[in-house]
């Protein structure tokens, strides 16, 4: 009978990155709300994927559509995507940005920034990461700037970049990770110093307290002063509240979303 081949996959057995493409050529985001949620699932279950990376935009430029209903789109397609396999995390990159030539000028396109915006509250609604590449490749009127660059670094069409543009782009996510790493360890590592410096003076306050009495506690005992005995007593009540003073802010930052 008929055979369908879906694809060919030729790995290594060593460690690494394994990426997959599931390029769109001429279509819209939506248009993902097509795939087979049953064909969806079997693949990237066969994949074992970790991680969907979304980078939609182009194309949807050239639609008359409300930033609102392309937000509900975008949310629906990650939807759709993360059914198929809810243990996969998700990325979402903003598009490039895009020019229109003006005479001699090269102006970036207004819907861009307004549809950065929309697929930036659509990662956050789904709980995906995001990456502002619009942003790093410099903002409104990038395209241009790109396209004059010796290598140029956007295509003629100011919508796609070239292959020195590409390695560009994944360089400045390479270094966006590695910074927010680098701030999550900073924080992580803080919490757990503060986190063992807690449970050291909490050891050594118990460790205290089960010693045997000594002298010096005789001679507290002794005293006939009752001032004396009730300033001795809220002395020793107030080192676990300091205590729990200097936990608080490892509970807080603990809570913090990396």
């Amino acid at each position: 009978g008929e055979v369908r081949l879906y694809g060919v996959t030729m790995e290594r057995e060593l460690p690494g990155v394994v990426w997959d493409g599931m390029a769109q050529i001429g279509a819209f985001t939506n248009r993902m709300l097509e795939f087979d949620a049953a064909h969806l699932k079997a693949q990237l279950d066969h994949r074992e994927a970790d991680l969907a990376v979304f980078m939609f935009g182009g194309n949807d430029m050239i639609r008359k559509i409300k930033m609102s209903t392309y937000e509900g789109e975008y949310r629906e397609v990650i939807k759709h995507v993360k059914g198929a396999r809810p243990e996969m995390d998700c990325l979402v990159m903003a598009p490039l940005d895009h020019g229109v030539r003006d005479g001699a000028r090269i102006m970036s396109k207004p819907v861009v920034e307004r549809m950065v915006k929309a697929q930036r509250a659509a990662a956050e609604a789904e709980g995906c990461a995001f990456f502002d590449t619009w942003t790093a490749m410099g903002g409104d009127g990038s395209a241009g700037r790109w396209f004059k660059r010796k290598p140029r670094l956007m295509g003629g069409d100011l919508g796609h970049a070239t292959g020195k543009g590409h390695q560009v782009i994944g360089e400045l996510f390479y270094r966006a990770l590695l910074a927010a790493y680098i701030d999550y360890r900073k924080r992580t590592d803080k919490d757990a110093a503060d986190a063992g410096a807690a449970d050291k003076g909490a050891a050594e306050r118990d460790a205290a307290a089960k010693e045997p009495a000594g002298e010096g506690v005789a001679e507290t005992d002794t005293a006939s002063d009752p001032a004396e005995t009730n300033a001795a007593a809220s002395d020793g009540a107030a080192a676990p509240a300091s205590a729990g003073e200097r936990e608080a802010p490892a509970t807080v930052e603990s809570g913090a979303n990396p």
